[in-house]
């Protein structure tokens, strides 16, 4: 499958508990330029193709926390 340049790091940061927002901090860690847009092209190219396959699930948060 083609995948998006931040495939590999997007991946090894989702543990379950994360959410998108705590992923693009994390990922920011490692590139200061990384805006939230950048980030979630990224995520949803990533998402895409490994939701269709049933290999990447979300999980919607019932508390008041928004995702990013």
């Amino acid at each position: 499958l083609p995948l998006p340049r931040l495939a590999g790091p997007i991946l090894a940061r989702i543990d379950g508990r994360a959410t998108l927002g705590d992923l693009h901090r994390r990922l920011r860690e490692l590139d200061a330029g990384l805006t939230w847009d950048a980030f979630k092209a990224q995520f949803d190219a990533l998402y895409a193709p490994l939701n269709g396959l049933a290999k990447l699930l979300l999980r919607v948060q019932t508390s008041g926390n928004s995702s990013r």
